[in-house]
């Protein structure tokens, strides 16, 4: 008979704010992913 249970875990709060465009990076147009290398 199991009387009570506990997971015991980080919490992590964390603000998100919404823009209309981002800012230029390093990675360029390429994208997620892109390593700018050429196969």
């Amino acid at each position: 008979m199991k009387i009570a249970q506990m997971v015991i875990t980080s919490f992590i709060s964390v603000e998100i704010e919404a823009v209309d465009k981002l800012n230029i990076s390093a990675r360029g147009d390429d994208g997620f992913g892109s390593t700018g290398m050429v196969k």
